[in-house]
């Protein structure tokens, strides 16, 4: 089973990946089950549910945990 439960996206000062760039590596790696989890926040869910719904129940698309990096 193919799991990443530590992904930063542009949500985070450390990181540049954006939502969709996140979404086509994990679909293109065929990822089961991911989470991101960004620092003190939890905004990249709001672009995830805000912009790209329609895809998050696709039998292809992996399941979603929330989280978040609590510093």
């Amino acid at each position: 089973m193919r799991v990443d439960w530590y992904i930063h996206s542009n949500h985070s000062s450390d990181a540049s990946q954006s939502i969709y760039d996140i979404l086509k590596n994990i679909r293109e790696k065929k990822f089961e089950i991911i989470s991101i989890t960004d620092h003190d926040s939890v905004s990249a869910y709001d672009e995830l549910y805000d912009k790209f719904y329609s895809i998050l129940h696709e039998d292809s698309f992996p399941i979603l945990i929330p989280g978040i990096e609590h510093n």
